[in-house]
Parts: C-alpha cells; sequence; structure tokens
C-alpha cells in the first residue's frame, strides 16, 4: 500500500495551525478521508476546520 503524505492547516483557537501527515492508503481520496477521520476523532474538529493544501505520494513503500 502507498504512503501519501498530506500537507494542509488546521483552526487551532482563531489561528490556524500548519500540519504534515504520513498516512498508508490505497489512493489520495482514501488518505484525505483518514487525515479527516484522524483530525476529527483527536482533536475535535470537523472538516470545515481543517483544510488539506497538498497530498502526495511516496511509490516507494
Amino acid at each position: 500500500m502507498p504512503m501519501f503524505s498530506i500537507q494542509g492547516r488546521f483552526r487551532s483557537g482563531t489561528q490556524w495551525a500548519p500540519f504534515k501527515v504520513e498516512i498508508d492508503a490505497q489512493n489520495s481520496d482514501l488518505a484525505v478521508e483518514h487525515c479527516y477521520a484522524n483530525f476529527g476523532s483527536k482533536h475535535h474538529l470537523k472538516r470545515n476546520q481543517i483544510i488539506v493544501e497538498e497530498v502526495s505520494s511516496d511509490e516507494s513503500s
């Protein structure tokens, strides 16, 4: 399964904080969905409080 690197910003109080996560997924759409799910469960954020700016794949994994 390829590894996807996802970069973006999430709402932290009144400011936006940057993030970068790496997720194993079958495709980039599923990787973004896992990102939303992880931030929602860990930080109690809604999808409109998360901005995904870049999704890149590391095919060597």
